[in-house]
């Protein structure tokens, strides 16, 4: 009886207080809060019986809908702009919107990297779907398409767009056919 003591205490009262921190308090653009909680979670899991039962699973789904509402309900996480083209064509991004733009990108990019931090503990296919298709695919990729590759500042930034987004996901995924056949094939225009 004493030896799941310890167990049930973790499941009744730290599994709730988690699943609450995590619909009501978590910053999913912190990385202090999301290392931080992704932390708590694996301790507590390493606590209980089995991460199969309800407290477990309701960890889990927390994070899940925390993430999803985040990418797909809050409008775009980087707004892209109609390009003017030609002699009115922005050249780098001093121009304003382009600026703002391109500051919401790298806060993109560092969502996507803390929604990875769950690798181990969120279902692959669940982790892979958020990353891929709500992120990469509906926020930072069109943004990319949108930069003119004519000028240098533009190209340079998607050489290095590209390769921090390539560098966050995880080894595994890119070694696997699966993450290729959830990226868009066609190429981007400019």
């Amino acid at each position: 009886e004493e030896t799941n003591l310890v167990p049930k205490l973790v499941e009744k009262l730290v599994l709730p207080r988690i699943t609450h921190t995590t619909i009501h308090l978590w910053n999913v653009f912190s990385s202090s809060s999301t290392v931080k909680l992704v932390s708590s979670v694996k301790d507590a899991f390493a606590c209980v019986v089995s991460s199969e039962d309800k407290p477990s699973t309701d960890v889990l789904n927390s994070v899940l809908v925390t993430m999803q509402d985040l990418v797909n309900n809050h409008g775009p996480l980087v707004p892209v702009f109609p390009m003017a083209k030609g002699e009115h064509e922005p050249r780098d991004f001093t121009f304003g919107p382009l600026a703002f733009s391109k500051k919401m990108f790298w806060r993109a990019v560092k969502l996507l990297r803390n929604v990875l931090l769950w690798e181990s503990l969120v279902p692959k296919d669940n982790l892979q779907q958020i990353a891929t298709t709500s992120i990469i695919n509906a926020h930072l990729l069109p943004f990319l398409r949108n930069l003119s590759s004519s000028f240098d500042s533009f190209l340079r930034f998607k050489i290095d767009a590209t390769e921090s987004i390539v560098l966050s996901l995880p080894q595994s995924w890119i070694q696997s056919s699966t993450i290729i056949s959830n990226l868009p094939t066609d190429a981007p225009p400019g």
